[in-house]
This record gives structure tokens, C-alpha cells and sequence, in this order.
């Protein structure tokens, strides 16, 4: 029950701000007279803050809060921290997804294959998450990696390695407002791939979720491209473009694969199949450009902040 609002008159929908503003330090504080936050009492709410694609926070739950706002400071141009997990529960305290998955102790080709998620967000990033389970379903499955929300209108790249002994993985891709990501606001989409093969290519309309089922290692006649969930396998034509594979450190020791957004991608050195040494086209897969500002002159901004 709220004393500032009737009764289930929230408006359940997403708005965005966006603003350019100069290199430097600025603070964020998001204010609630209630005190309880976007979430849980009065629904499942929340706010994002980004920059070019960066996510900065992830927050509206207000706990421990009685003050009425949340407040945290950031540095443009935002560079990523490292995800930290000082309570234990093997989620990044930042953004609130699971910790990068841990496949320092295999060797891909052998003991793990590539996994790679390719997702291009509407204008309202905030909206998209998914979930990756190893096995059939929810209830049988094993949650073992996550994302989402997001910025809007960036695209965003995760590799993994995944164990490929036979194993079947399910992928859950969801949009908050069940209007998938396209084409009501932008023409968001999403890419499964294994190494070069391309498992699932989603044009975005999917309303409110989405579900891609696909066992490691893949084989072509797994997939049919007439199968209700639409898992389509074949060759996806051009030598495929990868960004760089950034070591997260794992809470045992050593390195864990996954990728964030880059500019500079490289080709990644095992592959299914050999690939002509001829020169990479470009990159069909790009972070968008920001809209022009007052004016027509992109030159005028410096760094833009999503909220």
C-alpha cells in the first residue's frame, strides 16, 4: 500500500534521458519520497544508468534505505570496473548478474566449446535480459550465466566457453514491456553463435520472451530451420568478426572468458573450419552512432549518458 499512490495505478512502462555532457566527475542521485524504491513492494522496477553502451548502474531496490534516494558518483569518459562479489552470492554487486563463467580450467576444442551472444538493444535497453540454463528447462536446468538490462541502441558481445561433452543448453531472451526488440522502438536483434556456425538468428520480434534450445558440440543435422523455436545452424558467410576476450579474474584463480563492447576486433585463433587468409570485411555488427545534437554537429559532443 502507498500513501502517495491509489491503489495499481503504476504506469509499468520505460522512459529514457539522454544528455551529452563534458569529461569529468559527476554524481547521480535518484530520489523516492516514499523511501521503498522502484522495487519489490509496488511492482518489479528499476533504473539503468549507462554511457556509450557502458552500463555505470543498475539499482531503484533502495535496501537498507529509510533516506529516500540512492546516490553514487562516476567519472565520463566511464571506464568499467572489474566485477566485485563482496557478499558471496556470486553475483557482481554493481549490475547484479552472475560473476563471469569460470572456464579457466578447460581447453576449448577439447573440454568446452564457444559460446557467443550477440545482442543489439531497442531504445529501451533497460527492458532486455537474458538467462542461459544448462539443460532442457528451468526447473531441470542449471542457471550458469546472465545479462541485461542494458543501454540503448549499443550492441553487446558474450563468449563463453561452455562444457561440450553432449551437454544441452537453453537460452531465454526476455523484453520487459513484451515488445521484444523490434521494431516499435529501434530494430534491435540477436545472434547465437558456436565458433563460425550460426545457431540462432532472432529479427527481434519475439514480444515477451524468447527461447533457443542448442546442444555443445553442435552439429548441422541437429537443426532444422522449420523447428518451432527457430534454431537455424549453418554457415554464416563471411569470416565471422569477434571482439576481444577480456580476462575476468574468477573467484578460484585464473582467467575467465567474455568479452564487452570494443572497437578494435580481432579473429579469434581456433575455428571450426580453416578460414582464406584474405583481407576482413567490415564489421556487420557495430556499435550505432549517437543522434546528431542542436544544430547537426556531432563534433560538439563528447559523451553521452543514458539513464
Amino acid at each position: 500500500k502507498s500513501k502517495y499512490y491509489p491503489k495499481l495505478e503504476y504506469s509499468n512502462k520505460a522512459d529514457t534521458f539522454s544528455r551529452c555532457f563534458p569529461r569529468g566527475l559527476y554524481t547521480f542521485v535518484f530520489l523516492d519520497d516514499e523511501s521503498d524504491g522502484l522495487c519489490c513492494n509496488h511492482g518489479e522496477g528499476r533504473y539503468v544508468v549507462s554511457s556509450e553502451g557502458k552500463v555505470i548502474q543498475v539499482g531503484g531496490k533502495f535496501e537498507d534505505n529509510d533516506t529516500g534516494e540512492e546516490t553514487f558518483a562516476f567519472m565520463l569518459p566511464y571506464e568499467e570496473p572489474e566485477p566485485v562479489d563482496r557478499d558471496g552470492d556470486g553475483r557482481d554487486d554493481r549490475l547484479g548478474s552472475l560473476l563471469p563463467y569460470d572456464s579457466s580450467n578447460m581447453v576449448e576444442g577439447q573440454d568446452c566449446e564457444n559460446f557467443r551472444l550477440v545482442v543489439l538493444t531497442d531504445e529501451y535497453g533497460i527492458e532486455t535480459t537474458w538467462e542461459l540454463y544448462e539443460g532442457q528447462n528451468k526447473n531441470e536446468g542449471t542457471l550458469i550465466a546472465d545479462g541485461g538490462p542494458y543501454g540503448s541502441e549499443y550492441t553487446y558481445v558474450v563468449d563463453y566457453c561452455l562444457p561440450s561433452q553432449g551437454q544441452s543448453y537453453t537460452l531465454f531472451m526476455y523484453d520487459w514491456d513484451r515488445r521484444g526488440l523490434c521494431c516499435e522502438s529501434g530494430e534491435g536483434m540477436y545472434k547465437v553463435y558456436s565458433g563460425d556456425f550460426l545457431i540462432r538468428d532472432s529479427d527481434g520480434k519475439f514480444g515477451k520472451g524468447n527461447v533457443t534450445h542448442f546442444t555443445l558440440p553442435v552439429e548441422r543435422e541437429e537443426f532444422d530451420p522449420n523447428r518451432p523455436d527457430g534454431a537455424v545452424l549453418r554457415p554464416s558467410g563471411p569470416p565471422l568478426i569477434w571482439t576481444t576476450l577480456v580476462p575476468r579474474p574468477s573467484p578460484g584463480g585464473g582467467n575467465v572468458k567474455t568479452s564487452y563492447p570494443t572497437e578494435s576486433p580481432v579473429i579469434p585463433t581456433k575455428r571450426p573450419t580453416p578460414l582464406p587468409v584474405t583481407p576482413f570485411p567490415t564489421p556487420v555488427i557495430s556499435v550505432p552512432t549517437m543522434d546528431e545534437g542542436p544544430g547537426g554537429n556531432k563534433n560538439k559532443k563528447e559523451k553521452e549518458v543514458t539513464l
